[in-house]
């Protein structure tokens, strides 16, 4: 009787960094006038991955991340995923104590942080035992985890997570009370949104205005692992998210319900060249079908544009 063998486990983001790795010269990220390549993006998760272990880091730890929309962000969060351990990315907009009860619960082991939030952090450590802060960049507290990567192991670091492995640990809203932890395995771990179609004459284009702690992260994984390309802006700007969306051509996009509102409502939408967007994902507040004035301010110049709830 012949059995077959069954596949070994993948996790997301060894897709994500097969495909970097196979195309290293094209564009993976683009953030405050930076562009990183896929070349690029691939050898700094490897390197941060190596930097995490030699500071003792590994399988089963809680990592907290307290970070902008950076693309050292990704890079550390992904990693942080090769190591096997489990991430805690906080949002900036919660309150100091929020965050010390979210740092506490996880029982952090290192903090990540983004140096323009380092006052933050410091404040979070005061409050939580955390075992070390590393940041990506110099900062007034913590070891400089860029620096350390930089001249360490350039080797591909090979994936330490298993499928039943907790990946990530994402909070509620909080609309009952205090945020409540979900676990998701790496074996759990499934696409958000709207399916990628493989027959589009380009890659996708994703355009994160919204916080990376969220779904705009989720989406982030998505495009990369599918090849495409993510531009990064630090927080919402309806006059600035239509700018990027004529310029880079951006065929895909995440917003909390508010947010689309205030983008349909905006002046310049009326127009804005949106043809390039394919799929437009809402969320976040109560989601029902989008009004037809609203959905045309957006897509309208994108008849064929998948606009849902999430």
């Amino acid at each position: 009787m012949t059995t077959t063998a069954k596949p070994q486990f993948q996790t997301e983001v060894e897709r994500i960094l097969d495909q970097l790795r196979t195309h290293r010269e094209r564009e993976a990220l683009a953030h405050a006038g930076r562009r990183v390549t896929a070349g690029q993006l691939f050898e700094l998760t490897h390197r941060l991955a190596w930097a995490l272990r030699a500071r003792g880091l590994g399988r089963g730890q809680s990592i907290t991340f307290l970070t902008g929309n950076l693309p050292e962000a990704i890079a550390a969060r992904h990693a942080a995923n090769l190591l096997g351990c489990r991430i805690n990315h906080l949002y900036n907009g919660l309150a100091a104590d929020v965050q010390a009860v979210m740092t506490a619960q996880v029982e952090t082991s290192a903090l990540i942080v983004d140096p323009r939030y380092a006052d933050r952090a410091a404040h979070l450590a005061r409050e939580v035992l955390i075992d070390q802060t590393l940041t990506l960049g110099p900062a007034p507290i913590g070891a400089d985890l860029l620096r350390a990567a930089a001249t360490g192991p350039t080797a591909p670091f090979p994936s330490q997570a298993r499928p039943e492995d907790v990946r990530s640990i994402r909070y509620s809203g909080g609309t009952t009370g205090q945020p409540k932890g979900i676990c998701i395995t790496y074996g759990q771990v499934r696409s958000f949104g709207p399916p990628l179609p493989n027959d589009e004459p380009q890659p996708p284009r994703l355009l994160v205005c919204t916080t990376l702690a969220h779904a705009a992260g989720l989406m982030t994984d998505k495009i990369l692992a599918a090849g495409g390309r993510v531009v990064l802006q630090e927080s919402f700007d309806a006059a600035a998210v239509l700018r990027a969306i004529e310029t880079e051509r951006i065929t895909d996009l995440f917003l909390a319900t508010p947010l689309l509102y205030q983008l349909a409502d905006h002046p310049d939408a009326a127009h804005a060249d949106t043809s390039s967007l394919r799929r437009l994902v809402y969320g976040g507040a109560a989601a029902s079908p989008l009004p037809a004035r609203r959905r045309s301010a957006v897509a309208g110049t994108s008849p064929d544009a998948d606009v849902r709830p999430a």
